[in-house]
């Protein structure tokens, strides 16, 4: 089966094990559903089909409502761009019944771009298998076993991007002699079989690594050597790739429109959720500059209707907007009508010295409000992957 076979029968094969109880493993990214979740979930179920890894049928998922998909643009675009079959064909969390298939006994499940599930789905967590992400381990260090009696197998690496790792598991079984070795002694895994990587996985991996470490700016301290080296041997196998600045710059201004959207949109577009006891926090990444977000008509209400709607304690916007160098320049704005929680918040922020983020708080009378403190960040490395740990902490902090 080529990859776009895959990609149409993906949906299907998630309703057929529904009806007649097939037994699938889901491959899920994270709640945001950025590019490097989407693809990563792609590519890795894809992998995991051609090498057998799993017993069962693995399937990609889109960890979003198919309603939400219109709010990452920068999919559909990629897919188009490659002449992919549409991302209508993927499931999404809306076609997916995890529990229904947990109950059956037909699920096993694949984190990726993250590695801990969110409490309304810590029941499935004795279904998890396998995890590959290049977030902060979250996961207890205690060994936990599966129904399948095998031990969960967790692959965290400080990477720029999830692709990097999905990257790196596909070269290992692309046969040696078409490419040069890339770990030093590091794989995952011995090789079992051998596979083929098509121009359009590679394609998929090359683009998302690229937007995900911006395109290997110093500025933005995102990129490793392991993805400036999956990248050089990406290039090495398929020479008419596009180029990094080109796809790079077409993914970030497709990404980065926010025409047209209200605030509820901007909130959904990128966000992520910690949870911890019963406190909910949502991080939202916006793509503009925090003066235009403050700028925004009634705010102040937008906020309050967001919070009481998703059940969150506190809402953390992060703006961010890029130079022409893709330097990125941030800001955040920190809201909730708990005082007390507000200043755990603020404090954990502005303390922090790993990494230390130069907050200067913004005192304009014209952006102020009792229920949100808005700052901007000089450190224009540290992006939401460097903030959900310094959140989390303070939110166990205040649950103890």
């Amino acid at each position: 089966m080529d990859f776009a076979t895959f990609i149409v029968e993906s949906r299907n094969v998630t309703q057929a094990a529904v009806l007649e109880e097939h037994g699938v493993s889901v491959v899920m990214g994270n709640e945001a559903c950025d590019l490097d979740s989407a693809v990563a979930a792609l590519t890795y179920a894809w992998f995991l089909f051609q090498s057998s890894r799993h017993g069962s049928r693995p399937v990609p998922m889109l960890n979003i409502l198919r309603a939400e998909l219109p709010l990452r643009p920068e999919i559909g675009y990629l897919f188009r761009r490659l002449a992919l079959p549409s991302i209508d064909y993927l499931p999404c969390k809306d076609d997916v019944q995890l529990k229904t298939l947990a109950k059956k006994g037909s699920l096993q499940l694949v984190l990726v771009d993250h590695n801990v599930l969110p409490l309304s789905d810590a029941e499935l967590e004795q279904f998890v298998l396998e995890v590959i992400d290049h977030h902060r381990l979250e996961r207890p260090q205690v060994s936990r076993h599966s129904l399948s009696s095998r031990e969960t197998v967790v692959c965290v690496e400080p990477v720029g991007s999830c692709c990097t790792l999905v990257a790196e598991r596909i070269l290992e079984l692309v046969p040696q002699d078409t490419w040069r070795s890339l770990f030093h002694g590091n794989n995952h895994m011995k090789p079992q079989t051998k596979m083929q990587l098509s121009f359009d996985v590679a394609a998929l991996l090359h683009a998302t690594i690229l937007l995900d470490c911006v395109n290997l700016s110093p500025e933005a301290g995102k990129t490793t050597p392991r993805d400036r080296a999956v990248l050089e041997t990406l290039e090495g196998l398929f020479p008419h790739l596009p180029s990094r600045l080109e796809i790079f710059e077409e993914l970030l201004s497709i990404k980065s429109n926010i025409d047209g959207l209200n605030m509820e949109q901007l909130l959904r577009k990128d966000a992520k959720t910690v949870e911890v006891e019963a406190i909910r926090v949502e991080l939202c990444t916006v793509y503009c500059t925090l003066e235009t977000v403050l700028q925004r008509h009634g705010l102040e209400a937008d906020l309050a209707l967001h919070s009481e709607t998703g059940s969150y304690n506190a809402l953390i916007l992060l703006t961010i907007v890029f130079s022409s160098k893709g330097t990125p320049r941030r800001g955040i704005l920190l809201y909730t009508k708990d005082a007390a929680l507000r200043m755990k918040l603020c404090l954990a922020l502005e303390n922090c010295h790993s990494p230390d983020l130069q907050l200067q708080v913004i005192c304009d009378v014209n952006y102020t409000s009792e229920y949100w403190v808005a700052y901007c960040q000089r450190t224009s490395s540290a992006s939401r992957k460097q903030l959900l740990p310094i959140v989390m902490d303070a939110l166990a902090d205040e649950a103890s």
